[in-house]
């Protein structure tokens, strides 16, 4: 049987050549942020505290049977994502923050609210240092040999996304820009900006889960000090 990564460079051909159903609508946004070609590929941000780490870790093992993206209302803008088909099978979200009070369920950047019940206060608060703004914090956790495969997010002028692996699990994090293919390095700890507005596909080939933090920026709140623009790319 081939493997993961063997099937999924025999579609690389097709699958670069076939606009989703998100490229052709969020591409087309524009925010008041550096589009995608102004920024790069992968870049290291930060890095996430020890504790920081311990505390997500244990909050995962803590609710490691919560899977927010199989819960009917639980994760209202997964219901309206035109990728829902393509998610791989038992892929886990567990959200940290939800919807303020008030906001728009299918507008990420109202999913503002930390959980209480979590017991991520550590996390809280280094984000909120860190990160100003950051929206849709989520844990996400891709079971071995699965893949989420290429796709495009939005654009990075309205919305960025940082990356920080929790654990060494044998996967890889690929982003095409035009014709060449960058691997973004996911050393545990390690937060990094991933230029989502771009084809990117994740996947995992090892016999342990592959876990990570995600959230989403905007670049002038969180980013502009972190990141430098580039002329062109």
């Amino acid at each position: 049987m081939n493997s993961i990564r063997e099937q999924s460079e025999k579609r690389m051909a097709a699958s670069h050549r076939v606009k989703n159903s998100t490229s052709s609508a969020r591409s087309r946004v524009r925010g008041p942020g550096p589009s995608r070609q102004f920024l790069p590929a992968y870049a290291k941000v930060a890095e996430l505290p020890d504790e920081v780490l311990t505390e997500l870790i244990d909050t995962l093992n803590n609710h490691f049977k919560k899977n927010d993206l199989a819960i009917e209302g639980a994760y209202p803008i997964s219901d309206h994502c035109p990728l829902k088909l393509a998610i791989p099978k038992n892929f886990q979200h567990l959200l940290l923050t939800g919807v303020i009070m008030g906001g728009d369920e299918k507008n990420e950047k109202d999913y503002l609210a930390w959980n209480p019940h979590l017991g991520v206060e550590k996390t809280k608060r280094w984000m909120e240092e860190n990160f100003p703004g950051a929206f849709r914090v989520r844990l996400s956790v891709l079971p071995p040999a699965s893949e989420f495969s290429w796709h495009i997010d939005t654009n990075t002028s309205v919305a960025c996304r940082c990356s920080t692996s929790l654990n060494q699990a044998k996967a890889a994090f690929e982003i095409k820009v035009r014709e060449k293919i960058h691997t973004v390095p996911m050393n545990p700890g390690d937060v990094m900006f991933t230029n989502s507005g771009w084809p990117h596909r994740v996947y995992n080939y090892g016999d342990n889960p592959r876990i990570n933090l995600v959230f989403g920026v905007e670049y002038d709140m969180a980013l502009r000090d972190k990141l430098p623009r580039l002329d062109h790319q």
